[in-house]
């Protein structure tokens, strides 16, 4: 089907690409005031824009990468953890030419909704190696919002796969959360919801509704599908990017599409593209 011949709210690709749009735009608002250096305006709109594009017109058979996918995210995931650049204790990144990119902000979102479509045991596997990884890291909110993602299908599915899963992911954050994270953080990138406020009421109240206005197309999802099992990863991805969302708020973590950093932009892009995909009938290419 078309992207722009279903009522938006119907409409995941679209709608997905309009507040996907809107969020980058509200942070790039508050950075170009805040006088941020021009790459990271520059570089937020790029990605979005390209982002936006391939979630509009992407064509491939998804579901049948979900496993695959699964599996190399989490060898991903844990070779960062294990070779990844260090920084103060810390391996969270992955070198890609002169930028770093942080894979867990990437993929993490999108294994939640192909985990949640269709739990397995080789699913499971991924998905508990990606946990141990974040703990390895670590990544406190990362490996938080897999934890609230995972806890909220496990209370409505009680499905064994997600069960252990969850519980793997509770002890790796517990694990994360014992272990030091002292990282600084850096303007335009963290604390960015207080930075918005000191700027001014007005910019932090755009700020807030722009990260909040990101969840509109899950939300939209979740609505439609509520009456069967569609809903679920959509229910996994609205409370994974709302436990990012409140992580970025209670301390110095990257803060989603409103803040500069492409990796948030790429995993918000990505897992609305696997949502679409998963949710079409019969799992079709779309």
């Amino acid at each position: 089907m078309r992207p722009f011949t279903r009522p938006l709210t119907e409409n995941i690709r679209l709608s997905g690409a309009i507040f996907g749009l809107a969020t980058v735009a509200s942070g790039c608002i508050f950075m170009v005031l805040g006088k941020a250096p021009d790459h990271y305006i520059l570089m937020n709109i790029a990605v979005a824009v390209a982002g936006s594009a391939f979630l509009l017109f992407a064509r491939a058979n998804f579901p049948a990468l979900s496993v695959p996918f699964l599996l190399l995210s989490a060898a991903i995931l844990l070779a960062a953890s294990i070779f990844g650049p260090e920084t103060n204790g810390m391996r969270r990144w992955i070198p890609v030419g002169p930028i770093l990119i942080q894979p867990a902000l990437i993929v993490v979102p999108a294994m939640l909704v192909t985990f949640t479509r269709k739990p397995s045991s080789w699913a499971t596997c991924g998905v508990i190696v990606a946990a141990i990884a974040l703990a390895l890291q670590p990544d406190r909110a990362v490996s938080g919002a897999l934890l609230v993602g995972l806890g909220t299908i496990t209370a409505i599915t009680r499905d064994k796969h997600v069960f252990a899963a969850t519980l793997v992911a509770a002890i790796a954050w517990i694990i994360a959360m014992l272990r030091p994270d002292s990282l600084q953080a850096v303007p335009f990138v963290e604390g960015v919801y207080l930075q918005s406020f000191q700027m001014s009421a007005a910019m932090g109240v755009l700020v807030c509704l722009g990260a909040l206005s990101m969840l509109a197309p899950m939300i939209f999802g979740w609505r439609k599908y509520r009456q069967s099992a569609k809903a679920l990863p959509y229910l996994a991805a609205l409370t994974c990017w709302l436990g990012l969302i409140i992580a970025a708020l209670l301390g110095n973590y990257p803060t989603p599409l409103v803040g500069y950093g492409a990796s948030a932009i790429l995993g918000y892009f990505l897992s609305l593209i696997f949502l679409e995909a998963l949710s079409s009938p019969e799992g079709e290419t779309i």
